[in-house]
């Protein structure tokens, strides 16, 4: 009776461990699940987050490089508006001193005309009566030394009213042409206004263009962060979940653990010749590595070679008489004030820009009165050699030569703003 009741005892302790057995798998099995499908949810969003924080990163980088488009249109539509100003105010003093040069064309004009008309009087009278006037002479006269003083005095009249004609032709050819040349610089301020009022139209719509671009940029940004935050919500949800899993894990191995022992105390009570002896763990650890490079390389502009001035001046001035022509660059066909610099200092292997703006860069400044042949005279929209004696050769207005064209003028008829030696 006692070794059956051992044996029923045995059946026992045998389903008891089985049920232990199986309650302790399905546990770790329910927390494993809720921890791994947490863990699934957070790597899911931490990839979504770095895609989301990689757009970020190019959003900023390409709204940065906007900003600095966005800067440097800012300053060159100041330059052009400065620019214009500098123009309207020599535009004014143009037309001024162009009324002032008819007014004194026209006064000229008069007092030619008038001296032409008493010219002709007198000289219709001496041809009227010349044989009575040399009669009167003759007889007149005291002596013959008085009549040599005679006919020296009516010599001396037409020799006086023919030189006072002359002086009279020669102040209205010299009125008349200081009155083409201001008509000249006048076309010319007149067609750099323009164009500048055309550059400041297109640059006020590219800033315009450049600004909307940096709100969308800027709504973009708003967005991937927004959706960023989001994405670092669910993570941080995520962690807390896993955190608590693993927790009610632990507590429930503890609490396994426990029991475990109280069972086995209850076991070895019923029969001690049975012992149990099982447990094991692994654990694995993981890791990642990155990598990455950069580079960078720079480029120094290559310097000039030395160049006679005098020879860029001489080279320059075969062209003088051909066309101006807008955004031109031949010194035969058409060339605008920026153009022609470019190509006659082309001519001798130094590269410059093809715009006055760029131009007052270049090189080394130095004063006006220090100006050599060959350097560059500045003025607000427009760009000169310097002859030498005061002396400019350009392209100026798209008028006809000598009014516009390729021309010399002189120096000072506009404000220099800077002179630049590029030889």
């Amino acid at each position: 009776m006692k070794k059956h009741l051992n044996h029923r005892t045995k059946k026992r302790i045998i389903a008891a461990l089985m049920a232990l057995t199986m309650g302790i798998g399905i546990a770790p099995d329910a927390y494993a699940s809720a921890v791994s499908n947490a863990q699934n949810k957070k790597n899911q969003a931490q990839s979504d987050l770095d895609s989301v924080n990689n757009s970020i990163s190019n959003i900023e980088q390409q709204k940065s490089s906007l900003q600095t488009e966005i800067d440097s249109l800012d300053a060159e539509l100041v330059g052009i508006i400065t620019n214009m100003n500098i123009l309207e105010g020599e535009l004014d003093d143009k037309e001024k001193q162009l009324e002032q040069v008819n007014k004194d064309l026209k006064k000229a004009e008069k007092k030619e005309k008038t001296q032409y008309e008493n010219m002709k009087k007198r000289i219709r009278y001496l041809y009227e009566n010349g044989d009575t006037n040399y009669l009167d002479i003759i007889l007149g006269a005291s002596d013959f030394a008085d009549f040599l003083n005679r006919v020296e005095y009516s010599q001396q009249v037409y020799d006086y009213d023919r030189n006072l004609l002359a002086s009279y032709q020669e102040t209205v050819q010299q009125v008349a042409d200081l009155k083409q040349q201001v008509e000249g610089e006048k076309a010319e301020l007149e067609e750099m206004q323009a164009s500048y009022q055309e550059q400041k139209t297109e640059y006020e719509g590219m800033l315009a263009t450049k600004k909307q671009s940096m709100s969308d940029f800027d709504s973009k940004l708003s967005e991937a962060k927004q959706l960023a935050s989001q994405y670092q919500s669910v993570i941080e949800e995520q962690n807390q979940i896993i955190a608590e899993e693993q927790r009610k894990q632990e507590e429930a191995r503890k609490a396994e653990e426990q029991r475990k022992q109280e069972e086995a105390k209850k076991q070895q009570a019923a029969a001690s010749n049975n012992q149990n002896t099982s447990n094991g763990q692994n654990t694995a650890d993981s890791g990642k590595t990155g990598s990455g490079s950069s580079s960078g390389g720079g480029k120094n502009p290559a310097p000039t070679t030395g160049v006679s001035g005098s020879s860029v001046v001489s080279y320059a001035c075969q062209f003088i008489g051909n066309p101006y022509v807008s955004g031109g660059t031949s010194l035969t066909n058409g060339c605008d004030c920026s153009g022609f610099v470019m190509s006659v200092y082309a001519n001798f292997g130094i590269s410059l820009p093809h715009s006055s703006y760029a131009l007052q860069g270049c090189g080394q400044e130095v004063s006006y009165e220090n100006a050599q042949p060959g350097d560059l005279i500045c003025y607000a929209g427009h760009v000169a050699i310097y002859m030498g004696n005061g002396q400019i050769v350009n392209a100026s207005s798209s008028a006809p030569y000598p009014i516009g064209g390729i021309k010399t003028n002189t120096a000072t008829y506009r404000s220099i703003l800077t002179v630049r030696r590029v030889i």
